[in-house]
């Protein structure tokens, strides 16, 4: 509606732009608290702390343990802190110029292997 008033032209609002700005603006509080909501509980379930204790993560968590020089400072010596104890069980065999966890694997998952086709071929 539109009225002239001293040659001026001044239009009412209308009613439906006011609802339509109230409805978005009640969705647009509505979304804040949802995502707020939403950023609590992930950060409640990040503190807490999920550890596995199947027997097989124990026995790579004895694994990796026995791998490490625990006597050994890790601010002074990283990689014997974390190497040593593989270093001190594994030396370097005397037909090889190298040798690393690939070779060890290979030889450990040969002799399991063999264990067991003996244990398939026994009566």
């Amino acid at each position: 509606m539109e009225m002239e008033h001293l040659g001026v032209c001044v239009s009412k609002p209308e009613q439906g732009n006011s609802r339509v700005l109230k409805a978005a603006l009640a969705a647009c509080v509505c979304f804040c608290i949802a995502l707020l909501l939403a950023v609590i509980l992930v950060s409640q379930r990040a503190n807490q702390d999920v550890f596995c204790l199947t027997p097989e993560c124990i026995e790579a968590a004895g694994s990796i343990l026995s791998k490490m020089d625990r006597a050994v400072s890790p601010c002074d010596d990283f990689y014997g802190f974390s190497c040593g104890g593989w270093l001190r069980d594994n030396p370097i065999p005397e037909d090889s110029s190298s040798y690393g966890i690939y070779p060890w694997l290979r030889q450990h998952v040969d002799i399991t292997l063999k264990g067991e086709r003996e244990k398939m071929m026994s009566p």
